[in-house]
């Protein structure tokens, strides 16, 4: 594959204005607001310090942790000094934030960690370990937008999340989706997670099923909250 050129199975080359332009989009850093929230805050702190270690020619599997996270913090904050900075802070950050339910939970805090790995290490392994409709689109490459707008499920409400920020990327939008979005996983909480050796992980069942977007959908809340949006994502 000619390195200069876009991933096989999707080809993601956009039409960039200025210097992006004809730049393979996984090669580009995306231009985030500075936090003005404490989850903005976390993350763009992770992002930014693993970065900085880029300087000191660490390889770049140890700035942006394996392949797959060992999640042992996620069920026991004691564990956060034995696992990778990322995994370790996404977790954190993922047991204090509430979700429908624990598959939610998990759900999220793997793309998130697919996502910073990614924008730690803009690479095309690291982009191509996203799904590929969770990869972002050209609004989010060329517009300035909060950390967390990224993060959300469908490209299609992304574009509109940046194109009015003033009505989206606000608090009461974020927590709301937050609280809403379901993965509709149909089997047990205990079938999510697999001990490998003395590391806990996602079993390879859950994670195709979070990779499909189709499993992807926001509950009732949302839809009273945000009618409007119903055409650029999934109601439930």
């Amino acid at each position: 594959m000619d390195p200069g050129g876009p991933p096989q199975q999707n080809g993601t080359v956009y039409d960039l204005p200025g210097p992006m332009q004809a730049r393979p989009a996984w090669e580009i850093s995306l231009p985030f607001f500075q936090p003005t929230g404490p989850l903005d805050s976390i993350l763009m702190g992770i992002l930014q310090r693993q970065r900085s270690l880029a300087t000191e020619n660490t390889p770049s599997s140890l700035l942006t942790g394996p392949y797959h996270p060992d999640l042992r913090a996620l069920m026991n904050p004691e564990m956060s000094n034995n696992t990778h900075p990322v995994a370790s802070v996404v977790c954190n950050l993922a047991r204090r934030l509430e979700y429908v339910g624990f598959a939610e939970k998990a759900a999220a805090l793997f793309l998130v960690y697919r996502f910073i790995q990614w924008q730690i290490s803009p690479m095309l392994e690291t982009y191509q370990n996203m799904p590929d409709w969770f990869r972002p689109g050209p609004s989010q490459l060329t517009t300035a937008h909060p950390f967390v707008t990224s993060l959300v499920i469908w490209g299609t409400l992304r574009d509109v999340m940046i194109g009015d920020q003033q009505k989206y990327a606000t608090e009461e939008f974020i927590t709301t989706y937050q609280m809403c979005i379901t993965v509709n996983w149909p089997f047990r909480d205990e079938d999510i997670l697999v001990f490998v050796g003395e590391e806990l992980r996602l079993t390879d069942a859950f994670i195709r099923h979070i990779d499909t977007q189709a499993n992807w959908s926001l509950n009732e809340p949302f839809q009273r909250r945000y009618p409007e949006l119903r055409d650029v994502c999934r109601f439930s």
